[in-house]
């Protein structure tokens, strides 16, 4: 890539706008917004008659562009290379000077990095100092909680021992207390198991928003199994390529679709489940498939680089560490809306934060749901807690602001938050807290939260 730019940079400026086009904004360039130059830095001094001259550096106030970063080689009169200046040019209404320090020191530690280590891959240099260092892995890390050494089976019958008669789950037609909702799903659990389910196995789930969808997802759990949640509304294609890359030898599906094309071609054995309902004469005792913590627990495929479904493995410790967090305690989080498709990680937050902290799971209803549908919801099901993608929560904002009075925390994310839209849930609904969340798959749902 380097090279072909190399090979087209004679390309004229006015050629490459007439031929892009772009958008035109008078808040930043329209092609790019970070230039680097490189060029020779010439003599300090100029010789002439009579005259003293020497180059100075004017300080300029304006900037063409968001960050230009120059590099001026100096060398000597046979030459040989004899240092590099380096000058950062930036906008000032988008950094601090503090910034741009900070930048220009991880840039030299980087350079005198290469010096002393040319055949180093560049992928494991340090850029930090250490003051940056403890910064980021002491001063900002925030309490450290304990994660128990147990598997999320065990965590959740741990929790319905705690408070076996608390309403676990609810969706439009019934509730389920903890002991119902742990019962049901040992019954199902050795079910799987008496189809050959068994530990570390991928069991792929092809359902529709439910109860039914949840239940199986905890019974595979329990199974000592590794559920793979596939998205109902994603093309053929792309359910197919990630049923071949799980090699998974169970689909679990429901009645709604048990005709879709994918359970129809897959060589996988489809079980059809009937809602919550499970085969009679199973034991409500859990089963005991000896998992470890640090075992997968799910697996959810992103579009990755390239566009190419890339499986993410999760482990139970992963989302016990989630659930663990001192900022879900307090009430906040007592009943969480559950309408993220389930092959979706911020699914994981809706599901196991309340499970594992003795709270209420509320199931949205199939379809689609619209500003007005969601504010029944909030009211119905008096809904504390909820995430929402970026565009959702703008488009909440817009239409049903005040829809979020009774709710103690919604956490928004996925893509830029537009802050004008936080101003307005925050003109309506002054006691409601915004979060903004930020994390890739990887790093269980979320890295950052502010």
């Amino acid at each position: 890539t380097d090279l072909a730019a190399w090979n087209h940079q004679d390309l004229p400026f006015d050629r490459l706008v007439e031929v892009l086009n772009p958008e035109r904004s008078a808040s930043r360039h329209p092609l790019f917004q970070v230039m680097l130059t490189l060029g020779e830095a010439g003599s300090d001094t100029v010789g002439f008659p009579g005259l003293d001259a020497r180059t100075e550096y004017n300080e300029l106030q304006i900037a063409k562009f968001d960050l230009t970063f120059g590099f001026a080689e100096h060398r000597t009169r046979d030459g040989r290379p004899h240092g590099l200046d380096i000058t950062i040019e930036y906008a000032t209404d988008l950094y601090e000077a503090r910034t741009i320090d900070a930048l220009m020191a991880r840039l030299r530690r980087l350079l005198e990095s290469v010096l002393t280590s040319p055949d180093t891959p560049l992928s494991v240099l340090d850029l930090l100092g250490e003051h940056e260092r403890r910064q980021l892995l002491e001063e900002w890390a925030g309490p450290v909680t304990g994660t128990p050494d147990a598997s999320l089976a065990e965590l959740f019958s741990a929790q319905a021992a705690r408070t076996p008669d608390a309403v676990a789950m609810v969706d439009e037609y019934q509730d389920f207390s903890y002991r119902e909702l742990d019962e049901l799903t040992n019954r199902l659990a050795h079910h799987l198991i008496g189809l050959g389910i068994g530990r570390g196995d991928v069991v792929a789930v092809l359902m529709e928003r439910s109860a039914g969808l949840l239940t199986a997802l905890l019974a595979v759990v329990k199974a000592g199994a590794v559920y793979a949640p596939l998205n109902t509304t994603d093309p053929d294609t792309r359910l197919t390529q990630i049923l071949t890359d799980t090699a998974a030898p169970v689909l679990l599906t429901d009645e709604a679709l048990a005709d879709h094309p994918v359970a129809a071609a897959t060589t996988a054995r489809v079980v059809v489940l009937d809602g919550t309902s499970v085969p009679a004469g199973l034991p409500a005792t859990a089963p005991v498939p000896a998992v470890h913590p640090d075992e997968p627990v799910y697996a959810m495929f992103t579009s990755g680089s390239t566009g190419v479904p890339k499986g993410v493995a999760v482990t139970h410790r992963n989302v016990a560490d989630l659930a663990a967090q001192t900022r879900y305690r307090g009430g906040h989080h007592r009943r969480v809306l559950f309408h993220s498709p389930a092959a979706f990680d911020a699914s994981t937050y809706e599901i196991w934060v309340p499970w594992l902290n003795g709270g209420t799971l509320v199931v949205a209803p199939r379809g689609h749901l619209d500003p007005a549908g969601y504010r029944r919801l909030i009211d119905t099901h008096g809904i504390t807690s909820m995430w929402l993608t970026a565009g959702l929560f703008r488009v909440m904002a817009e239409e049903a602001p005040d829809a979020f009075a009774g709710v103690r925390e919604v956490w928004a994310g996925g893509d830029v938050v537009p802050p004008e839209a936080v101003r307005r849930i925050h003109e309506h609904c002054p006691d409601t807290t915004v979060v903004n969340g930020y994390g890739p798959t990887e790093t269980t749902t979320f890295a950052a939260t502010h």
